[in-house]
C-alpha cells in the first residue's frame, strides 16, 4: 500500500488543495460569490436557494462542503419563529488562499518563450458525442 498525500507531502499543501477542491465546483463557487455578495446580513440555504437553482437537498450537500473545508462559517439565526442555518464567508480562509497564490505569482517567471505555446481551447478538439451506439458497434 502507498503512502498517503498526508505523508507525501507538506500540510500546508494538502490544506491549500482541499481548500481549492472545496470551491472547485460552479454551484460551490456561486454560493461562495452570492454570500460574498451579501456582506450586511448572514444568509440562509433558502435564500441561497433562490438564486441557485438546485434542490434544497443538493445545496445543502455542497454548503456542507464548503463548511467543512472551512470556507464558510455557520449559525443558527431564528426568523419568525423558525431556526434556520446562515452562512458567512470566513474571511482567514480567503486570506491565506491570496496569500498562496500570491507566493505562486511572486515565484513565477511570467517572461514570453517562444519554447512554450499556449493552447486557447485545449477541449476544442474533443466533440460531443449523441449518438453513443455508434461508437460501440464491432
Amino acid at each position: 500500500m502507498g503512502a498517503t498525500k498526508y505523508e507525501i507531502y507538506p500540510s500546508e499543501v494538502v490544506e491549500f488543495t482541499e481548500l481549492l477542491k472545496a470551491v472547485a465546483h460552479p454551484a460551490r463557487m456561486q454560493a461562495v460569490l452570492l454570500i460574498a455578495e451579501n456582506t450586511d446580513e448572514d444568509i440562509t440555504t433558502k435564500e441561497l436557494q433562490t438564486e441557485i437553482k438546485l434542490s434544497q437537498a443538493t445545496l445543502s450537500q455542497h454548503l456542507k462542503v464548503l463548511t467543512h473545508s472551512g470556507v464558510l462559517k455557520t449559525k443558527v439565526v431564528k426568523k419568525n419563529n423558525k431556526c434556520f442555518l446562515s452562512y458567512r464567508i470566513e474571511r482567514e480562509v480567503l486570506v491565506m488562499i491570496t496569500q498562496i497564490i500570491g507566493k505562486i505569482l511572486k515565484n513565477t517567471d511570467l517572461k514570453s518563450d517562444s519554447n512554450y505555446t499556449v493552447i486557447e481551447k485545449f477541449h476544442s478538439r474533443f466533440q460531443a458525442c449523441t449518438n453513443w451506439q455508434s461508437y460501440f458497434k464491432t
